[in-house]
């Protein structure tokens, strides 16, 4: 950066790529500076981390960051800003991955680095341009680190090479006026086709933000593997065994992915069930992609050592209603003489249903909306009238 100010450089734009090794494993006091190691000892461990050696490396990292940001501020050290950089620089902090179990804590978010649940995949992105992006404002949008290649290519206001394939896209706009320039982001892909100790099994992944709601979908391959006995990795949350191979989860109401919507009841299936099966089916695609470079069926099974098929139609997630969860009328009896209909159905806790009437199948008029508390039996009594009427009850959140 200073050859850059002052050096033969000085017209021209640089690119900085910081990354500290710290913080990484091993955590203990190889990389901390002494003097922090003495600033932190004898402390109270935090909120989201533990030990004065974890504490003091993240502070080693905090500072260098400053140091960059100070000189970009105020590149001659002065403190006069009149040379200051800062408007024309673009500045960028993220993370390769989540939290590592044992030091740090990724609550709420499940698992830690590895995972391919939101504590191994969920990581900062803070942006400062000042003058370009505004301060202070925080957004929600899709993310990849693949991104961050078209959006600094922009940035620097280049063009994209030519005759080459990208998954990532710019988010320059969105950054400078997140409010004005949404950003609907195409799915977000992996595929791991491997083992990894106790944080990771072989899976397929999609992310996909739908009706503005962002869903998450998992296949995994050997959904019984819960890690390797063998392993020394300081690992204290390790995989559960999976009932199903499929998952699904959404970021609006469950950030720590604790309800997946495909194991969870036969309600969620019926709201979430085609978000699933649209999902699978471009995550099927995106498999089939082909090419030369490119194979997924390269995964071997852990105990035959036998290619390994990636998910097709056959294997789509799907959910069987146990006896007695149907939703459908238990019972219909109209009283002509009262003038009424009555009508009584299944519910479960926790979802919210239409009773609804129409003359013609085609139109049909909400008479009644009914939450349900708890797992019961409901009636609703509706007036009669003198036209032939169908009755139906919906599901709806």
């Amino acid at each position: 950066m200073e050859d850059h100010r002052t050096g033969a450089m000085s017209a021209r734009p640089f690119y900085l790529q910081l990354h500290n090794y710290a913080v990484h494993s091993p955590t203990d006091n190889v990389q901390a500076r002494a003097d922090l190691l003495a600033k932190y000892a004898g402390l109270p461990d935090g909120t989201y981390h533990g030990g004065n050696s974890y504490a003091a490396i993240v502070e080693n990292m905090d500072q260098t960051i400053g140091r960059v940001l100070n000189y970009i501020d105020d590149p001659n050290g002065d403190g006069n800003s009149a040379d200051s950089i800062a408007a024309n620089t673009l500045v960028i902090f993220t993370s390769d991955n989540g939290g590592y179990i044992g030091p740090t804590d990724n609550d709420p978010l499940r698992h830690h680095k590895g995972s391919f649940y939101n504590g191994g995949l969920r990581v900062p992105l803070i942006a400062r341009q000042p003058g370009t992006i505004p301060a202070g404002v925080q957004t929600d949008t899709l993310v990849h680190s693949v991104d961050f290649y078209p959006t600094l290519i922009e940035a620097a206001g280049l063009a994209m090479p030519g005759g080459i394939t990208f998954d990532g896209t710019s988010f320059v706009s969105h950054m400078q006026n997140p409010g004005a320039n949404a950003r609907d982001r195409e799915p977000i892909f992996y595929h791991f086709p491997g083992y990894l100790d106790q944080r990771a099994r072989p899976c397929d992944v999609i992310i996909k933000r739908v009706d503005g709601v962002d869903y998450k979908l998992i296949y995994t391959y050997d959904p019984d593997y819960t890690g390797n006995p063998s392993d020394t990795e300081d690992v204290e949350e390790g995989l559960e065994a999976l009932a199903n191979p499929w998952e699904l989860y959404r970021y609006s109401d469950d950030l720590s992915e604790t309800n997946d919507l495909l194991n969870s009841s036969y309600s969620n299936w019926l709201l979430y069930g085609d978000t699933a099966n649209t999902m699978a089916g471009e995550l099927f695609a995106w498999l089939d992609q082909g090419g030369t470079d490119w194979n997924a069926k390269k995964l071997k099974d852990r105990d035959t050592n036998l290619e390994i098929d990636y998910p097709d139609d056959s294997s789509l997630p799907t959910v069987v209603p146990a006896p007695g969860e149907e939703f459908k009328m238990t019972d219909f009896d109209v009283d002509a003489g009262a003038g009424e209909t009555a009508i009584t159905f299944n519910s479960e806790a926790g979802f919210s249903y239409r009773i609804q009437a129409s003359t013609n199948l085609v139109a049909w008029e909400t008479l009644q909306t009914v939450s349900a508390d708890a797992a019961e039996t409901i009636e609703v009594v509706v007036a009669e009238t003198d036209d032939q009427r169908f009755f139906r009850i919906v599901l709806f959140e």
